[in-house]
This record gives structure tokens, C-alpha cells and sequence, in this order.
């Protein structure tokens, strides 16, 4: 097995034994002690890779994040409903992940970042959609859509996804285009 091998199946062990417990207590009561006894590893093991558990929530989102922002700058000119499937396609791919995070012992101050590069990458296609807007209401048209739209996935990630992917990007979409076609209208 080569080196880079062993070190992403390690790194990974650490992070899922991590998430373990964090879906039991919140993020300040767990320890490097209780994470290298529950993944069986000893501590300059886990201090290889991280610093304390911080650090660790932090690389794990920060990776989340960064795959969402490269998304974005591949692929600038998505529409409303192709953004809802990216995001929700990833949330799948790491739904015990964004479960964890968005609970009451996870990181509060995620979505507002993830939500932060969302607004950095897409907010250009509010300029040309609504040139009668001011740069102000162009602003709050687009955070009152992603915070919208992100609520509702939320929503759907702490029902355990109750329903697929599918439906809620489809509710998601008919409910941004009925107030996009609104604004159009009104402005």
C-alpha cells in the first residue's frame, strides 16, 4: 500500500471517528484523547494531520467549501436550478458530513460561509438579470433567494432527506422563479 494511501484512509478514520462524536456532544467538549481512543490511534498520530478538533472541523469544511468554489468557477453561467442540483448533489455525496455540521453540536458559522462563496461566485448574474435593480437591491434580491433556498435544504437535511433531491430542487426552483418573474414585473 503506498504512502498516500495510508495517509488519506488515516486521515479519513479520524474524521469519521470525529463526526461520531460530535453528532453526540458539541464540538468544545471533544477531545484529541477521544478521538484517537474511538479511531484507536495514538495522539502525535492525530497531530500529524491536525491540530485539535477546531482545526479539524475547519479542514473538513474548508474542503467542502472548496469544492463548491471551484465548481463555480468551472462552471460560472449556471442557472438558479443547476446551482440547487450542485449544491444538493454534494450534500448527498457528504450528507452524514452537512447532517453533523448543521446540528445543534456542529458549526453554526458554516452556511454563512458557504452562502459567502455562493454570493461571491453567482452575484454577477444578478447584474445582468435586473439592470433596473440598484447594486443594493440587486444584493438583497440574492441573499433573500440563497438564504431562502438554503433554508429549505436545511430543512430537508435535518428531516433526515425525507423527500429526493429531486422534488426539493424542483420546489426550490418554482419558488425563485415565481418570485424572480415577480421582480421582473414590479422592476
Amino acid at each position: 500500500m503506498s504512502k498516500d494511501l495510508r495517509v488519506r484512509i488515516t486521515k479519513q478514520l479520524i474524521q469519521d471517528k470525529f463526526f461520531q462524536l460530535l453528532q453526540e456532544k458539541p464540538l468544545n467538549k471533544i477531545t484529541v484523547k477521544a478521538i484517537c481512543d474511538e479511531a484507536k490511534i495514538n495522539r502525535s498520530t492525530f497531530y500529524k494531520y491536525f491540530a485539535d478538533p477546531y482545526d479539524l472541523i475547519e479542514k473538513v469544511e474548508a474542503e467542502l467549501l472548496q469544492k463548491t468554489s471551484e465548481f463555480f468557477k468551472i462552471s460560472p453561467n449556471l442557472n438558479i436550478t443547476e446551482t440547487v442540483l450542485f449544491v444538493l448533489d454534494v450534500v448527498m455525496k457528504h450528507k452524514e458530513i452537512y447532517k453533523t455540521i448543521l446540528s445543534e453540536n456542529g458549526d453554526p458559522h458554516f452556511i454563512d460561509r458557504m452562502l459567502g462563496g455562493i454570493y461571491t461566485a453567482k452575484i454577477s448574474s444578478m447584474e445582468n438579470l435586473f439592470p433596473n435593480l440598484s447594486d443594493a437591491q440587486k444584493e438583497w434580491l440574492f441573499r433573500f433567494i440563497t438564504y431562502g433556498s438554503t433554508n429549505i435544504i436545511i430543512s430537508w437535511i435535518k428531516s433526515n432527506f425525507n423527500m429526493p433531491a429531486t422534488a426539493v430542487a424542483a420546489f426550490i426552483d418554482e419558488m425563485n422563479s415565481i418570485i424572480l418573474e415577480g421582480v421582473k414585473k414590479r422592476f
